[in-house]
């Protein structure tokens, strides 16, 4: 899959900034319209790197409009008392830090950080997905593991993967891949089947 991963990463790489800026207001148009995201109140977010898709003029969007915002934190460790990936608060005006893979990130603090469980919508990267609603990721599998374990105390979260439409593909579901209830990209949005 290796080969899958660089290929995708090769093409959302070359697009151009202005490509990017259309797919980003697009993206933002096609969430913010959607009954499921004007109700939901935390919702997870991710800061772009890579030529991904960027959800940050959603997010913006949020944070006008009252909503509270989080962003991933990777942790290096994940068992019962840490997950791979805790979401800490953000707003406009929390300093970001490059993390091991150079992703700005906020500092982690454990009185206000929240697992993904806790989330009501988590806006999820991916290098490709497929018309099933399964994505792709980076390869180190930091959203199946936190998003496969459930929380009985709360509902699952709403898991939007994100990307642009140049990212379909075709490659191998795991065992452990954890499919997204809808991806959305700046063309449309696919219902997972």
């Amino acid at each position: 899959m290796s080969s899958i991963r660089a290929s995708l990463r090769k093409k959302r790489r070359a697009l151009t900034q202005q490509q990017q800026s259309i797919a980003e207001q697009a993206l933002y148009q096609r969430l913010v319209k959607q009954a499921w995201f004007q109700t939901a109140s935390d919702i997870g977010f991710y800061w772009p790197a890579d030529g991904e898709i960027s959800p940050l003029a959603t997010l913006n969007w949020c944070l006008d409009n009252s909503k509270t915002c989080y962003l991933p934190i990777v942790t290096d460790r994940h068992d019962d008392i840490t997950p791979a990936l805790v979401f800490q608060p953000y707003e406009a005006s929390t300093e970001l830090n490059l993390n091991r893979f150079k992703i700005p990130e906020p500092s982690f603090k454990k009185t206000s950080a929240v697992q993904a469980t806790q989330l009501d919508v988590i806006i999820v990267p991916l290098v490709g997905f497929d018309r099933a609603g399964f994505r792709l990721g980076m390869g180190g599998g930091y959203y199946d593991r936190v998003l496969s374990q459930p929380d009985s105390g709360y509902a699952k979260p709403l898991l939007i993967g994100v990307g642009h439409s140049c990212q379909e593909s075709q490659f191998p579901v795991q065992a452990w891949d954890v499919a997204m209830d809808f991806i959305v990209t700046e063309l449309e949005i696919i219902t997972a089947s």
